[in-house]
């Protein structure tokens, strides 16, 4: 980098006092973005630095017009490597610097922002289906059909791959498509008495406050077991969440990052999933009569 280039960086920091992390280097390889303030990217952040310190660390704060500035000077650096934290930052990145190898993490459907293509690869926020099913053919053996509501315009991809790992493992996915949330009691209702397992899925149609309350008080009245994406909805009644963690997350991105620093080109570099955080809910297991085994019992990070 050239006296001027460095000087006119300093300035632009100048500008946007505390974006860059003062431990981080002015020529690093790898440049990350931040989507915002949140703790959950923190802990990306910091799996991720223990892969690839020194990395120059920028936070957009959840301000678009501010993640353009910053990603035009990112631009003018020629990082090798963009890593994003968060779907806004991702997808930024993806229209405002596409000939930069970008790694995103932290994004829960990355389909949702056109994250494909020759020069983006990255890790994936959901524990994939097969595992979520497969997890639960070996705590709830006698499970075999799965019922789940969900908006296509969002979650098709995942009901698609639900589908096919539910033929995989012996098991029956019901999936009912809905617009809107004053659909889902309908939806809700259509499923009672035909499965053993309400899967509630990550979108955005769905969740809220009282469709949440809604769906957790037809199941527990009908004695149907919930698998959820999230630690605070099994606390909240669900039967068990499968979550990500993390700091995986950042971690597998900091690996993948080194991988196109060694050489390989982003398409080279399959998307990836984080470890999974399992979380038990034991007073909903006493009401709905099932007994939880000791070792899944023990590998839960939380237990309610």
């Amino acid at each position: 980098m050239s006296f001027a280039r460095f000087r006119n960086f300093l300035f632009f920091l100048s500008l946007f006092p505390g974006l860059l992390s003062p431990r981080l280097l002015a020529a690093a390889e790898v440049t990350v973005l931040l989507s915002d303030d949140k703790v959950a990217y923190n802990e990306a952040l910091g799996g991720l630095e223990n892969i690839v310190p020194g990395s120059m660390v920028f936070n957009m704060k959840g301000d678009s017009d501010l993640g353009r500035q910053i990603l035009r000077q990112i631009r003018s650096e020629h990082p090798r490597v963009l890593v994003t934290i968060g779907a806004r930052a991702a997808d930024l990145a993806r229209s405002e610097t596409p000939e930069i190898p970008l790694v995103y993490c932290m994004v829960v459907n990355p389909d949702e922002y056109n994250l494909s293509g020759e020069n983006i690869t990255g890790v994936k926020l959901q524990i994939p289906p097969f595992d979520q099913f497969n997890f639960i053919k070996q705590m709830l053996p006698k499970v075999k059909i799965i019922g789940t509501i969900y908006d296509p315009a969002g979650s098709k991809y995942l009901v698609d791959l639900a589908r096919e790992a539910a033929s995989q493992l012996g098991l029956v996915l019901l999936d009912y498509p809905i617009t809107s949330q004053q659909e889902i009691s309908g939806e809700v209702k259509k499923l009672i008495g035909k499965i053993d397992l309400f899967w509630l899925i990550p979108d955005t149609t769905i969740i809220s406050r009282d469709s949440f309350k809604y769906i957790l008080t037809a199941t527990i009245e009908n004695e149907i077991p919930m698998l959820t994406f999230s630690s605070n909805l099994a606390k909240s009644g669900a039967l068990i969440s499968l979550s990500p963690d993390y700091r995986s997350s950042g971690l597998l991105a900091g690996k993948m990052a080194r991988e196109i620093l060694g050489g390989k080109s982003p398409r080279e570099v399959k998307p990836l999933y984080p470890e999974r955080e399992i979380a038990l809910n034991l007073t909903a297991a006493e009401s709905l009569g099932i007994k939880i085994p000791e070792q899944i019992k023990r590998k839960a990070k939380y237990v309610y």
